[in-house]
């Protein structure tokens, strides 16, 4: 991984999509949890540069850990932008990943899908998340893929905020590669300051 491309990332998400509350304050998470810190992972998906640069540590953490997968994606709209970029910067690297995508709950019209992309069966995938706080948003998304005859080798997240999804993720024999942890960014952000 290009130490340099990994700690501009480091940089951004600890300087502005980490939010500290004031003291005695606290910010409500999609989890239900109350916490001191707020991350904002749209602060990278949503930015092209930082976007493509994330996309290729995540490619490259892949490759790095010989994970063979023939998709990766993950729960709309978290995992949607970064996806769409793995798969494409992959694509420029001749690696063939799908990008796919699963909402919470099935379709209430159309096809009533709840995964869209082109899988076949049995397909080896990873779980994205941006920002993963207990894990059970990215585990909605794994048994939405197991139950649709999927593999899911392991769960990737962008930042693990450190709270409980390892111990879950474990439980259920799924590992967890994360690009970065919250404490990371904590201590950059507290050694810039």
């Amino acid at each position: 991984m290009n130490a340099s491309q990994k700690n501009k990332i480091l940089k951004t998400l600890s300087e502005k999509a980490l939010k500290i509350a004031n003291e005695g304050d606290f910010f409500s998470l999609a989890s239900g949890k109350k916490s001191k810190y707020y991350l904002d992972g749209k602060i990278i998906t949503m930015n092209p540069s930082l976007l493509k640069t994330t996309a290729n540590l995540i490619i490259q953490k892949i490759i790095d850990q010989k994970i063979k997968i023939d998709a990766i994606g993950g729960l709309t709209l978290g995992a949607d932008p970064l996806a769409y970029a793995i798969s494409l910067e992959a694509k420029s690297k001749k690696i063939n990943w799908l990008p796919f995508v699963v909402r919470k709950e099935k379709k209430d019209r159309g096809t009533g899908k709840q995964i869209e992309g082109l899988l076949e069966k049995n397909s080896n995938v990873i779980i994205l998340e941006d920002v993963t706080t207990t894990g059970s948003s990215a585990l909605k998304a794994v048994e939405a893929m197991q139950d649709n005859g999927h593999n899911v080798i392991a769960i990737l997240t962008m930042v693990d905020r450190e709270e409980g999804s390892t111990h879950l993720f474990e439980k259920n024999k799924i590992p967890l590669i994360r690009l970065f942890k919250l404490s990371e960014l904590v201590k950059a952000r507290t050694q810039s300051h």
